[in-house]
């Protein structure tokens, strides 16, 4: 498994949380498959007020990761409180080997992949698809058609159980957590987020 995909397992454990081609997709999209160029929009809802209006969105700062989704985002918009931007395919410098971990397998082995699930602000806050903290969704860049699936453990933290099906090009993964205490159990799964999934703003 990749750093990229790693660390998200481990943010989504950590805190508890963890749509065609040249077309626009939205959560009413019936696939999970979003194509190799889709252009994503839907309305911005809110979580916390800090001004009347959002920040500008700039999603580039000097993280590697914020400069790797750029390198694979176009045409991002926040106007009118509505998101909307084009996702390409990611420089191959960001692709890395999504090699399995012990509980998990991995079909092809030698395929390459790419995630993430918020933008940032240059005033701060961030933008996630998301029904609330324990659902969200995030988009994953594959090289091939690959399918994951096994349980992660993490000593202390609670597991991760995935059950995806990828195809080749962008696709939607959806996390649902379940907290109990300290420790969370999660599933990632290939899916179409249901209607009460939004575009969330928080600081």
């Amino acid at each position: 498994m990749s750093k990229q995909f790693l660390r998200a397992v481990l943010i989504a454990l950590a805190v508890f949380a963890l749509i065609n081609t040249a077309s626009t997709a939205s959560a009413a999209s019936s696939d999970p498959f979003l194509g190799a160029t889709p252009t994503i929009s839907g309305t911005i809802t809110s979580m916390s007020k800090k001004g009347a209006s959002l920040p500008v969105f700039t999603h580039i700062d000097d993280s590697e990761e914020e400069q790797a989704i750029s390198g694979c985002t176009s045409a991002f918009s926040t106007a009118n409180k509505t998101v909307r931007f084009t996702l390409k395919t990611p420089p191959a410098a960001w692709l890395e080997p999504i090699t399995a971990k012990e509980g998990i397998t991995v079909t092809p082995r030698d395929a390459k992949g790419f995630s993430f699930d918020e933008f940032s602000a240059e005033e701060g806050g961030r933008l996630r698809y998301m029904k609330d903290l324990l659902h969200t969704a995030s988009f994953w860049y594959v090289d091939r058609d690959v399918t994951m699936s096994g349980t992660l453990t993490k000593k202390g933290a609670g597991s991760v159980k995935f059950d995806l099906k990828l195809k080749r090009g962008w696709n939607v993964v959806i996390s649902e957590a379940t907290a109990s205490g300290r420790t969370a159990s999660i599933v990632l799964k290939s899916g179409v987020p249901s209607s009460d999934y939004t575009w969330l703003f928080s600081y």
